[in-house]
């Protein structure tokens, strides 16, 4: 009997999990003398937890309590100060509830572990017969823990699709080095609680059905077989909306896909128009029923079904920042991250060679569409970030690119060992980049002085030991998960703010 070895691709995913776990919760349960409790921080991060763990524990969709927990949070700084504004300016929707206009996606995705913990916390409660806070650590670790889970997943799908178009090895290479060459790394590592790394999940798991889709559509599959894969294409299309609004651009891809099957002449002119028609009803309805659960978010929260979340900033029709977004010091794609410059090359190529010309193009056309939104944003900057973290959510674009980059290097040594080592350069740069960014180095809100970075190699070199350290991450001082119910600011936390004066 012969003993099936386990693959190492596989091996190293669940190790890199594993160690991705433990530095994240054990960072985020780290004993902190100047903090009472672990907490969320961050102004986005705080509104999609807000999402999982209102509606999880309190049973709601009113983010009051949410909010008030953190403006009264003690020793919270400029977070804490930034939600106690929201009490400060009166901010409520037309349904009297605090505006959250991040999408419900992420908080959906981590609820069932959201669940898994409250159960843990009743039965905590029995069995000790202390009030846990519903702001325990548990619900925060469950969040995190979710979304990078979310994030490997992506990484394993990402892995398979490139695999069966380019081999293995290329496949290997090219999310390898997506993961430590661009911001994707920083967002899946440093800062989980973002979205970032969950819509990646989201839109690579779209463009995977998609292609699924196409495989049945382009091979003549029964109607209603291609109907289903469809309206799973555009489920993941809708659903990954949720997670971030820009996500929609996915949704070209099989659009993509559709136009070339009805130009490509694989079938009578008829049954591709039929098969083409039924394919954009079944996945128009799909991508409605994927996008369902934010409506129903808006309409709770802004009793409204389809809202404007973010009243106040404007989105261009053109890209008008479109050269700032790639090439600024602040957040530049190409300037902070070369690594997606060749990976543009090597979609550019793919479209020039005819190797997987469809996917490739229908990559190169989700990026034109995100920098065409992001270019049109009046923030197109993003706030405090690392790098041009908008791309972050379409990274499977870049792998695609480096990918096919591989498959043309694999039949020639000295080329794959030229394109390995400068991937290898890219990573290491990045991963310099973002221990920089966390050392304090490089601002929260940019720019990145390169020069800066070179220049204080001991403070973060200091950061790269720390974060290695995993036997503190593991075994050091750490707050308790089930966070005793009267630990400040208590559950109904009082916040006393003073409205702004009349003028």
């Amino acid at each position: 009997m012969t003993v099936r070895r386990f693959p190492i691709a596989s091996r190293i995913w669940l190790l890199a999990l594993a160690l991705t776990l433990a530095a994240t919760v054990g960072r985020h349960l780290r004993h902190n003398r100047d903090s009472v409790r672990p907490v969320i921080l961050g102004w986005d991060n705080g509104h999609y937890f807000a999402w999982a763990r209102s509606v999880a524990v309190d049973g709601d969709a009113d983010f009051d309590n949410d909010f008030r927990f953190l403006a009264a949070m003690p020793g919270g700084g400029e977070n804490a100060q930034a939600f106690a504004q929201i009490f400060a300016r009166g901010d409520r929707t037309p349904a009297g509830r605090p505006p959250n206009k991040y999408g419900i996606g992420l908080g959906l995705l981590a609820m069932p572990l959201v669940f898994v913990a409250r159960g843990a916390v009743a039965a905590y409660e029995g069995v000790s017969g202390v009030e846990v806070s519903r702001f325990a650590a548990i619900y925060n670790v469950a969040f995190i823990a979710a979304s990078v889970m979310l994030a490997y997943a992506g990484l394993a799908v990402a892995f398979r699709v490139l695999a069966l178009r380019f081999g293995r090895r290329p496949a290997g290479m090219a999310v390898a080095a997506v993961a430590l060459g661009t911001p994707l790394g920083h967002y899946i590592w440093f800062a989980p609680t973002m979205a970032h790394a969950a819509a990646f999940a989201c839109t690579t798991a779209a463009v995977a059905v998609a292609l699924w889709w196409r495989e049945a559509l382009d091979r003549g599959a029964a109607p209603g077989l291609v109907a289903w894969r469809a309206a799973l294409a555009g489920a993941a299309c809708g659903f990954a909306a949720t997670v971030r609004y820009p996500c929609m651009v996915i949704a070209l891809v099989p659009a993509a896909f559709g136009l070339s099957h009805l130009l490509a002449g694989l079938c009578p002119a008829g049954r591709r128009v039929a098969a083409v028609g039924v394919s954009l009803a079944a996945g128009l309805a799909g991508a409605a029923l994927g996008f369902l659960p934010q409506l129903i978010a808006w309409k709770c929260v802004y009793g409204s079904w389809v809202v404007y979340s973010y009243a106040g900033v404007s989105l261009s029709p053109w890209p008008v920042h479109g050269l700032k977004v790639l090439f600024s010091p602040r957040v530049g794609l190409f300037y902070w991250t070369p690594l997606a410059l060749l990976a543009v090359g090597g979609l550019v190529w793919a479209v020039v060679a005819a190797r997987e010309r469809l996917l490739a193009a229908a990559m190169l056309l989700v990026l034109g569409a995100t920098l065409w939104v992001y270019g049109g944003w009046e923030d197109w900057g993003l706030g405090s970030t690392f790098g041009m973290r908008g791309f972050v959510d379409v990274s499977l674009c870049f792998m695609v690119g480096v990918a096919f980059l591989g498959s043309r290097a694999a039949h020639a040594p000295v080329r794959a060992r030229v394109l390995t080592g400068l991937l290898a350069v890219l990573a290491v740069g990045n991963i310099w980049l973002m221990l920089a960014y966390k050392a304090g180095v490089i601002p929260a809100a940019g720019p990145l002085d390169v020069r800066q970075v070179l220049s204080q190699p001991g403070k973060i070199l200091r950061k790269a030991r720390g974060e290695l350290r995993f036997e503190r991450h593991l075994f050091g001082r750490k707050f308790p998960l089930f966070t005793p119910a009267d630990t400040l600011p208590g559950d109904d936390p009082e916040l006393a703010v003073r409205r702004p004066s009349a003028p």
